[in-house]
């Protein structure tokens, strides 16, 4: 994690989410690329957006960084989960429960398991607040076999 959800990285963040600066991204991959030592693992994936916010924004801002990344560390980046419902905006959700409680049931596997049984994995995505999300995600490859997950985000709100 490069720091806490405050200028300058909240504003890139939300240039990214919210104003189509793509750009952004690549600033964001660079400046984990340059703050963070490197991390070895076998694949590299990303936190999934649903189908709807990905289409309404056109893209998936973890996805992009981790694209990014993934060249400067030339690790494979796969996707390897999908989310299956739309849910509420996290950010607009007080507590670690209702985040927990929102996610439920709303991300699964999309790889065989041979894909990522007994690999050490990066997941990227760009803010974590209580990490229910990366939290999910993380449980579900754990559970399909990876040996390690690791979390890489911009920032800690």
């Amino acid at each position: 994690m490069l720091g806490f959800y405050q200028p300058p990285l909240n504003n890139l963040i939300k240039a990214l989410k919210y104003k189509s600066a793509k750009a952004a991204a690549k600033v964001m991959a660079d400046l984990i690329y340059l703050h963070l030592p490197p991390i070895s693992a076998d694949i590299m994936t990303f936190v999934p957006s649903s189908r709807l916010r990905t289409s309404n924004r056109g893209y998936n801002q973890a996805q992009l960084i981790a694209n990014y990344l993934s060249n400067l560390w030339k690790i494979s980046n796969i996707k390897l989960l999908k989310k299956t419902k739309h849910t509420r905006k996290q950010a607009s959700l007080a507590s670690a429960k209702l985040r927990v409680k929102n996610l439920a049931n709303s991300y699964k596997l999309d790889c065989s398991l041979a894909e990522i049984e007994n690999k050490k994995i990066i997941i990227v995505d760009d803010v974590i607040s209580t990490g229910a999300t990366v939290n999910t995600c993380a449980q579900i490859l754990k559970q399909a076999g990876a040996k390690k997950v690791i979390t890489v985000a911009v920032a800690r709100s």
